[in-house]
């Protein structure tokens, strides 16, 4: 699977991921934090920003649920990929297209 960045300027495949809190030094980048983002355990690449914790939990969440991705096809070259999970996209919504459960 491929992540892509709310900015779209970033471009992953498959990675550990984690939420960082406001105010949360990110290790030896030292990038700052100033919302909940979601970034790459090993690098510290922030793929996106959100207002609550919640919203970033939720967009893991929905990083492994098949009804939010993409088919790549339209991004595919020969032999790029082997078939299967490689073959999805998944684009980091932005803070105000995550929604509660409520909403």
């Amino acid at each position: 699977m491929r992540i892509i960045s709310q900015d779209k300027m970033k471009h992953i495949e498959y990675v550990f991921l984690k939420i960082t809190a406001p105010e949360e030094w990110l290790g030896d980048n030292a990038i700052h934090a100033k919302s909940w983002s979601i970034v790459t355990l090993t690098t510290n690449i922030s793929l996106g920003t959100y207002s609550t914790k919640e919203k970033a939990s939720k967009v893991l969440d929905m990083i492994w649920q098949p009804r939010y991705w993409a088919s790549s096809n339209a991004l595919i070259k020969d032999g790029d990929f082997v078939p299967g999970f490689e073959r999805y996209v998944f684009y980091m919504p932005k803070d105000e297209e995550v929604y509660n459960e409520d909403n």
